[in-house]
Order: structure tokens, then C-alpha cells, then sequence
């Protein structure tokens, strides 16, 4: 017999209800329980494959539309992240809260970064517009002091920028590390979309609370023709010890790095992609430059713990955790043992497991994220050393 899931996948409400409709217990409990790779409920499953004849068969049998899935996201969000505005008109018809957020504090306008199906610019326009209607703040802000509009600049898509601009979208902004637009749209490379915001009155030597322009941004990031574009501007740039460096660092030239860090008054920069100079230092395996920042007197460690599980580095996840480093904090959703699991290496997940325990880690095998739930990533491992380290049982 097909699963439910395959039965909303590829299946009629009609055989669905021969499957189990007789069986009222079950079918309650899985219209309510979680499932899958991302814990959700059915009506998160009929939303995602856009079945909206199942999507008023579950809600109907008492499914709740703010149930949501370890990502923070309602049914209401998924049905935009799907691009199918006709479930979400339903689905707001029957009550969904339209203010709904993820766990980091954002809107439904973001569902618009993350949409996967269809995401050419004339999609994300017609959702824009369909969100815009609804009267939700386009300039809402998450944790990170961000809008919609920061993120969409992720993408060289003109057309969105002039419909975010037709809606009201701020561009006389900064996030929490003073980045502005025009410091996203130069860090990802995109000169045209430069232009646009400078026409609307941008100013090209906005600097972020390290003193850095659009230009600097672009140079770290190595963006020839945004750099052009800014020089031919004349635009003014910081050029300081920590730009250099972070400008080596992410160009791969890693020699001589130690002198211009030992030149920096303080060593907490982000850069416009909210990473830490720490956090670049251990994603590049960079271990000297990570222990000189860590040596440094106030240097905040926030997310480093979970980037070094990530990078399966034994003695950088020892030197955090003896620093003080939080080994059940969780950055984007994710603990430091969830980060462990997402790309294990048996070489050494172990040590770093062992040392996580060891410094008081909660192991939650229901704890879900972008790569499902924690305990089916161990069991993907086959490690008895895992398991028993875990007290899981066979």
C-alpha cells in the first residue's frame, strides 16, 4: 500500500480515504502527527505539492494551519514558498495568520528568497504584488535588522528591485552591522543593481559601523566589474588592515595574514554575508589566524562553535568549548551537534562529539532542520561508537 504521503504525491483524496479512511484512529493521528524528512504534517505535504483538494480534505478533518515544520514554517508560508497563491487564499480564507514567522523573525515576504519552484523574476513579481495586497510591512525587519529587500539582492534581477521599490521598500536603511543595500548588492557583484539604487539616492559612501563603503565590499569579495564600476564613480574606500585581510582570506592567499591581523584594534567584523572574521577563519580551516582571534582580549564567539563542528575540527572545537563557547547554542536552527551530522566524517566526528558531551550537549534526536531530522542523520552514519556515545539502541 502507498504511504500517505505517496497518496498526496501522486494519488486522489478518494484513494486516500479507501486507504484509511475506515480507520479513524490512525487517520487522526496522521492528520496531526509529524512526518517525513522535515517533520511535517500532512497538510504541510498536500500544501508542498500544491493539492489543494487535500489541503481542504485535511483541514476539514481538523489539521491545524499553524502547525509548523522545523524550519518555523506555517502551511501558509510553505504555500507561498510553493508559489501557489490559490492554497494560500484558502488557507487565509480558513483563519492562517498572515503575520506567521520563522524562527528568525521573518515574514512572509521571505518566502520569496527561499521559493522553489519557478523562481524567474516574473514569479517572484506576481507573489511580491499578492503579498503587497494583503498590506504586510514590505520593511519589516528580522533578527538581523534586515528587510526583504536585502536578501532578494542576493540575485541580479532588475525588474524585482523596481517592484520591491514600487511597494514601498526602504533603501535609507542599515541591518544591525550597518551594512546597506548598495554594501549587498557590491558584495554579491551585481553593478547594474548598484546603479539602480544609486539613482535613488543611495549614497555611494555609506559606510558600515567598520568604516567600510560599497567599494571596500566589493574588493573582499573580488568583483571586478563592480569595483570598476565604482572606481569610475570615484566612489571612497576604507582600505584598512582588515580589509586587506579579509581580502586575501577570501581570495584563498593565506600567507602573511598573521601581521595584518595583529594590526587590528578589535577583531569582531562581519562581513555583508553576517559572517564573522572568526567564522571565515575556521570555514577557510584557518586554524593559526582562528587561535590568534581567540587569543585576542572580548572577541565574541557567537556561531563559531557550530562552524567548527561543521568543518569536523576536533582542536578548534576543544579551544571554543574551554573559552566558554554555549555547546547547545544554535545558530539559523541548527546546534553545534546538529552541524556535527550534517556533513559526519567518522575521522574525527567522534572526537568532536565526545568533546561536546563532555561540555554538557543535549542530544535531541527530533531536533529538525534543512537536512531533516538529527537522529536520521546519526543513523545514517552506522557508527556504534556514535550510538552508544548517544545512548541510542538498535
Amino acid at each position: 500500500m502507498k504511504t500517505a504521503i505517496e497518496l498526496i504525491e501522486r494519488g486522489t483524496v478518494k484513494e486516500f480515504e479507501e486507504a484509511y479512511g475506515g480507520q479513524t484512529s490512525m487517520l487522526q493521528d496522521l492528520v496531526t502527527d509529524s512526518m517525513g524528512l522535515f517533520r511535517g504534517t500532512l497538510l504541510h505535504y498536500a500544501v508542498n505539492y500544491r493539492k489543494l483538494s487535500f489541503v481542504k480534505y485535511f483541514v476539514a478533518l481538523g489539521a491545524d494551519i499553524e502547525s509548523t515544520l522545523g524550519t518555523g514554517h506555517t502551511p501558509l508560508y510553505e504555500a507561498i514558498l510553493s508559489r501557489s497563491t490559490t492554497i494560500a487564499q484558502y488557507l487565509m480564507e480558513q483563519g492562517a495568520n498572515i503575520h506567521t514567522k520563522d524562527r528568525n523573525n521573518r515574514t512572509l515576504f521571505y518566502a520569496l528568497v527561499q521559493m522553489r519552484y519557478g523562481d524567474r523574476s516574473t514569479t517572484k513579481i506576481k507573489l511580491l504584488k499578492f503579498l503587497l495586497s494583503l498590506d504586510l510591512d514590505i520593511n519589516e525587519r528580522d533578527n538581523w535588522g534586515r528587510t526583504v529587500l536585502y536578501e532578494l539582492l542576493r540575485w541580479n534581477e532588475p525588474k524585482v528591485l523596481n517592484a520591491l521599490l514600487e511597494g514601498g521598500a526602504d533603501l535609507q536603511i542599515s541591518d544591525r552591522y550597518g551594512y546597506t543595500p548598495l554594501h549587498i548588492a557590491a558584495g554579491n557583484g551585481w553593478p547594474e543593481i548598484c546603479q539602480i539604487l544609486l539613482k535613488q539616492g543611495v549614497p555611494i559612501n555609506a559606510t558600515n559601523q567598520y568604516g567600510w563603503t560599497a567599494l571596500d565590499i566589493a574588493r573582499i569579495n573580488q568583483s571586478k566589474q563592480t569595483i570598476a564600476f565604482f572606481e569610475a564613480a570615484h566612489a571612497n574606500e576604507a582600505n584598512t588592515s582588515i580589509v586587506q585581510l579579509m581580502t586575501k582570506l577570501m581570495a584563498g592567499q593565506v600567507d602573511n595574514l598573521l601581521p595584518l591581523l595583529k594590526k587590528a584594534d578589535h577583531l569582531n567584523y562581519y562581513n555583508y554575508d553576517k559572517m564573522s572574521l572568526l567564522n571565515l577563519c575556521i570555514r577557510g580551516d584557518q586554524d593559526e589566524l582562528a587561535k590568534e582571534i581567540l587569543n585576542k582580549k572580548n572577541v565574541i564567539i557567537e556561531g563559531a562553535l557550530g562552524m567548527a563542528c561543521i568543518r569536523q575540527n576536533t582542536k578548534l572545537v576543544q579551544l571554543l568549548l574551554e573559552r566558554g563557547a554555549d555547546p547547545n547554542e544554535k545558530q539559523a536552527g541548527c546546534s553545534p551537534l546538529y552541524n556535527l551530522f550534517i556533513f559526519p566524517n567518522t575521522k574525527n566526528t567522534v572526537g568532536v562529539l565526545q568533546l561536546l558531551l563532555k561540555y554538557g550537549a543535549v542530544f535531541d534526536p527530533e531536533e529538525t532542520n534543512f537536512r531533516g531530522r538529527l537522529g536520521d542523520l546519526i543513523q545514517k552514519v552506522k557508527d556504534q561508537t556514535i550510538n552508544n556515545l548517544l545512548e541510542i539502541k538498535d
